[in-house]
């Protein structure tokens, strides 16, 4: 357990920090006023319009829940607005895979090395 750690350890730590966030509603606002960046529901959304100019530069209340799944990403376009939304549970699957692609990689090279 102890070696399975130290090898990845990084890629555990990127795991719980996106799993930390699915668990977060935060929305920032850009200097410039035109850009959203926002953490919720589970996903990443990033929204573009010249109407946010108007408000004022503030950051919405964060919340905190349990771990939403978002089921697909989308997008959205018109002549005023533009919104990208992406679920945070793509790039978690895309972790937990290359974790246990690396284990099974792993396990064949030492059952080779064993045969010899």
């Amino acid at each position: 357990m102890i070696a399975f750690l130290k090898r990845s350890w990084m890629w555990i730590s990127c795991g719980l920090g996106l799993l930390a966030a699915m668990c977060i509603d935060a929305t920032w606002l850009s200097r410039s006023g035109s850009t959203l960046i926002s953490l919720d529901e589970g996903s990443v959304s990033y929204w573009h319009s010249a109407d946010y100019a108007r408000y004022p530069r503030w950051i919405y209340p964060h919340r905190l829940h349990a771990p939403r799944f978002d089921p697909s990403p989308s997008f959205s376009s018109n002549k005023t607005r533009t919104r990208i939304r992406i679920p945070l549970w793509l790039p978690l699957s895309a972790i937990i895979g290359w974790i246990i692609i690396r284990e099974l990689r792993l396990q064949k090279k030492c059952a080779r090395s064993a045969e010899a």
